[in-house]
């Protein structure tokens, strides 16, 4: 009897050879399967949830403060291709104490190019005459119906430096 169970063992363990390497086979598919659907569930994630990172503003150089005399005003193309009208208004800012005020080029009512008016103290808009205060606010035409403002730049200034701070990229 005992010559009879021996060969059993044997065909029980080349028996079982195919079912092993079949587990291990489909254990591991299951595993790549299951890895795939994990990345993209963390891309899908991070695609609907983004960061939300606030990032430092970056300074941009735009000059020296004597070397814009009061009523002169010059446009600045920023590095996003916005360009901004910085004016040295001669009027003193109450929080800042400064006289300097940098705006969007651009009129809020169809994006005509403004310019700082010296004589008048204020900004205009050619298109349709609007007028801005020098902090920005339309006072005139269209943009004031429409209660529209000039989008303002943050000005800082630095011994003699100004200086637009822009948001991070």
């Amino acid at each position: 009897m005992s010559e009879n169970s021996q060969p059993r063992q044997e065909e029980r363990k080349t028996d079982e050879a195919p079912l092993v390497r079949r587990n291990f086979l489909l254990g591991g598919f299951v595993a790549s399967l299951a890895g795939a659907y994990g990345a993209f569930a963390a891309f899908a994630l991070q695609f609907i949830f983004p960061e939300r990172l606030e990032r430092p503003p970056i300074r941009i150089f735009l000059g020296f403060t004597h070397e814009m005399d009061e009523g002169e005003s010059r446009v600045v193309t920023m590095p996003s291709g916005d360009q901004m009208l910085l004016s040295n208004t001669g009027r003193r800012d109450p929080a800042s104490g400064a006289t300097f005020a940098a705006y969007s080029s651009r009129c809020p009512h169809l994006g005509c190019k403004v310019h700082w008016d010296a004589g008048e103290g204020v900004f205009l808009c050619p298109c349709h005459q609007g007028v801005f205060r020098p902090d920005g606010v339309a006072t005139g035409g269209p943009p004031a119906q429409a209660g529209q403002s000039l989008t303002p730049y943050q000005l800082e200034i630095k011994g003699k430096s100004i200086y637009a701070l822009v948001e991070g990229a």
